[in-house]
């Protein structure tokens, strides 16, 4: 009953923030033709469009999964670390490093990809969180074979090549 409750309530979200999508749209829209193309607050609401389209497939995906509609395909991990914060990298900059370890032969996944996005974004906006005044954020990626030892008949670990992301 509790699992329901929160599909619904996944379901019923999705469509309020398609709405609030549409007006924030709507508005960028409205200010961008007011002030024209070369306004100096362009690339402000070139980035608000940007958020808002994000969070308009974001809701559409939580939308599928209120339907039990769940995306599985080939996603290359190094693809979604490497875009993580680059567009804020340079406002970051000097108060937060950031680096990137990437295991340049890392095996893909099946997933959804937007779930492993959001799920990587909250990891790593929860290490950037976690600085209060200057420090660095790591990310890395690697390929690893779990075998017996590491995955106990009593896990929900499998034998198998895995990868790892690590902050």
């Amino acid at each position: 009953p509790q699992a329901q409750a929160i599909i619904s309530m996944a379901g019923g979200a999705s469509h309020d923030i398609n709405n609030l999508i549409t007006a924030i749209l709507g508005s960028v829209a409205l200010m961008r033709e007011s002030l024209g193309p070369q306004s100096s607050v362009e690339s402000q609401l070139s980035a608000i469009a940007k958020a808002a389209t994000s969070a308009a497939y974001m809701a559409q995906r939580m939308l599928a999964f209120s339907q039990g509609k769940h995306r599985q395909e080939q996603v290359n991990f190094n693809h979604i670390v490497n875009r993580l914060f680059l567009a804020e990298e340079q406002e970051l900059a000097p108060r937060v490093q950031i680096f990137r370890y990437i295991d340049a032969d890392l095996s893909d996944v099946d997933g959804d990809y937007n779930l492993l996005t959001q799920m990587a974004i909250q990891i790593a906006v929860n290490a950037l969180q976690s600085i209060s005044d200057e420090g660095r954020v790591v990310f890395r990626t690697r390929n690893v074979q779990i075998n017996e030892d590491f995955a106990p008949s009593n896990s929900h670990f499998t034998t198998g090549p895995y990868i790892v992301f690590s902050v």
